[in-house]
C-alpha cells in the first residue's frame, strides 16, 4: 500500500510505528487533539535525520505525525536542512571515521600535492631522503578509548586520547563533547603541544 512516504527516506530516515505506538505517542502530546481517534487518517513516524551519526549516541527518537503527505513534506524539509548545515557546521562526519585517517596520517592522500609546489610537506606518508614519514612507526600512532556511559541514550561522548600510542600511554588526556568537538579538541590539543615544543 502506498503511504505517499519516499522510498529514500523509508530506508534510512523514518520508520512507521504500529498502530499501538502511533495512538500512545499521539497521546503523549503530539497533537493537541486530546482524542486522537477521531484522527484515524494521522500516522505517527520515527525519525532520524542520520542513522550513521545518531548510533554512537544510543537512542534518542524523534517523531513527526500527521497524514502521509504531511509527513513527507516535514522528513523531506528537515532532511535538506540537516543536510545544509551539516557540511556549514562540520559533522558530516562521525568521529570514528576522521580517526581512522588522523591515526594513520592520512592514507588517502598519499598522493596528495599542495597548492604551491615550492613548499615540500613537512608530513609525507613513508621516510624520504630528507623527511621522516609522518605516522610512519605504527607503536608511537595516536589511540583512543572511548568510556562506556550508563545510559545507552547517551547526549555527548568521552574518550581518553593516547597522542603517542602505546609508546607513552601515560599520556593520555581526557576528552568529551559532540562527534565534532572531539575532532576539535584533538586538533586544538596537538597543535598546543607543537607550539610547546617549539618554544621550550
Amino acid at each position: 500500500m502506498a503511504t505517499g512516504i519516499p522510498k529514500s527516506y523509508t530506508r534510512s530516515t523514518i520508520e512507521k510505528m504500529e498502530e499501538s505506538m502511533a495512538k500512545l505517542k499521539l497521546q503523549q502530546g503530539l497533537l493537541s487533539n486530546d482524542n486522537p481517534e477521531e484522527l484515524p487518517n494521522f500516522e505517527v513516524w520515527r525519525y532520524s535525520s542520520s542513522a550513521r551519526l545518531d548510533e554512537p549516541y544510543g537512542n534518542h527518537p524523534r517523531y513527526l505525525s500527521g497524514t502521509a503527505p504531511l509527513v513527507a513534506v516535514q522528513a523531506s524539509a528537515i532532511k535538506a536542512l540537516h543536510d545544509e548545515l551539516s557540511l556549514r557546521l562540520g559533522y558530516a562526519v562521525t568521529f570514528d571515521e576522521w580517526f581512522e585517517e588522523w591515526q594513520t596520517g592520512y592514507p588517502s592522500l598519499i598522493n596528495r600535492k599542495g597548492s604551491n609546489s615550492k613548499l615540500k610537506t613537512n608530513y609525507p606518508i613513508v621516510s624520504t631522503q630528507d623527511r621522516k614519514g609522518w605516522r610512519e612507526e605504527k607503536k608511537s600512532r595516536p589511540e583512543y578509548n572511548e568510556w562506556e556511559h550508563p545510559k545507552q541514550n547517551k547526549k555527548l561522548r568521552t574518550i581518553e586520547y593516547f597522542p603517542e600510542g602505546t609508546a607513552k600511554p601515560e599520556s593520555s588526556v581526557v576528552f568529551s563533547g559532540s562527534d565534532s568537538q572531539l575532532i576539535q579538541s584533538i586538533q586544538l590539543f596537538t597543535t598546543c603541544s607543537f607550539i610547546s615544543q617549539l618554544v621550550s
